[in-house]
């Protein structure tokens, strides 16, 4: 019992060095549309690499992180970390629906009075559309203080960022603090436990297809947590199950590897076409074409002379444009006139011979 307590502390000393010195990553689980087989979002999990004892479990150090305050610091890391990282991925890899990133609030942040301005300045920070974020509340967390619960919940949906309920069907369930909950769209996440048996157990199957019903009769998103097997994919996709995560698509991923995983299915996202510059005029090649004559293609425009003026534009050039499209004066960027020689005869010296000395 003793050493038990003691390796409790020390374990609790080595999280609080972690925090304070970075020790901590992300991992992000997708999740998958169950008819096209593609991501359309992640889950952001917090992991931990000790030192000495290597991977801790989440299990292990997340119950920790409560009981002593770290979850709060740990939870404004996670926050600001994902909502840049998924941002990231956003513009790299466009999505037909765009890709969305959820994170877990614990009891005790949803208890923290700062934690709407928290997600505001998170937002803010990576530059993340409101609608791309889901925050995943327990229904124990919501049921310990349902009152404060809901006033922070009011203020997360004037942020305009999208609300699930994790793990439903395993804590009170209950249709009437559903109906309190001011949220404009809560996301269903059917628990592992039912997924489990939902391909042979007729009691789960009921279940799961329960909570589809409901969801779908409440107009909610559905997501099935926990998919291990082809059979239970088959099973949810009969059920008319829309979302999905588990191992049998992926197990929690780092950066480099979801980046993998949307590069194979996504093509990347084509650089900006480029902008002729018509070298040194701000005038379109169309337009000057109109003036000069038409401008062979591949061939500059800059040294195109005109009959009157040697190698520079004509002095009306600006006015000549306006009146030939109706488009307002375009200021053109002066080319300086070319020096041009005279040819000089075969023999001819170019300056007298210096007399000698």
């Amino acid at each position: 019992m003793h050493a038990t307590v003691i390796e409790r502390l020390d374990l609790a000393a080595d999280l609080s060095r972690a925090v304070e010195k970075r020790q901590l990553h992300l991992c992000c689980e997708p999740q998958i549309s169950l008819a096209s087989g593609r991501i359309c979002g992640l889950e952001a999990l917090v992991r931990w690499r000790h030192p000495t004892r290597g991977e801790v479990s989440p299990g292990e150090f997340i119950p920790l992180a409560e009981e002593t305050g770290l979850i709060l610091p740990i939870g404004r890391w996670v926050l600001r970390e994902a909502c840049r990282q998924v941002n990231v991925w956003r513009e790299r890899w466009p999505t037909p629906t765009p890709l969305t990133i959820a994170i877990n609030l614990s009891a005790r942040q949803l208890q923290h009075p700062g934690v709407v301005d928290e997600v505001s300045a998170a937002l803010a920070a990576a530059g993340l559309d409101p609608r791309n974020l889901v925050l995943e509340i327990t229904e124990t967390a919501i049921m310990e203080q349902l009152d404060a619960a809901i006033t922070i919940l009011t203020g997360l949906r004037r942020l305009g960022v999208r609300l699930a309920l994790d793990d439903f069907g395993t804590g009170y369930s209950s249709l009437g603090y559903l109906q309190r909950l001011p949220v404009d769209i809560l996301i269903l996440k059917i628990d592992r436990s039912f997924v489990a048996g939902v391909a042979g157990s007729t009691e789960d199957s009921a279940l799961a297809r329960g909570i589809l019903t409901l969801g779908q009769t409440l107009g909610l998103e559905v997501v099935a947590e926990g998919i291990e097997t082809a059979e239970q994919l088959t099973a949810l996709r009969e059920f008319g199950c829309q979302l999905g995560q588990g191992y049998f698509f992926a197990r929690p991923l780092g950066p480099t590897a979801v980046d993998a995983l949307l590069e194979r299915q996504y093509p990347a996202c084509p650089p900006p076409p480029h902008r002729p510059t018509n070298q040194g005029s701000d005038i379109p090649r169309h337009a000057l074409a109109g003036i000069h004559g038409p401008v062979p293609a591949g061939r500059s425009t800059r040294n195109r002379r005109h009959p009157m003026v040697g190698g520079n534009h004509p002095p009306s050039l600006e006015r000549s444009h306006a009146a030939a499209t109706g488009a307002p004066a375009v200021k053109v960027n002066r080319v300086r006139p070319a020096l041009v020689f005279p040819r000089r005869r075969p023999g001819a010296c170019s300056r007298p011979p210096r007399p000698r000395t």
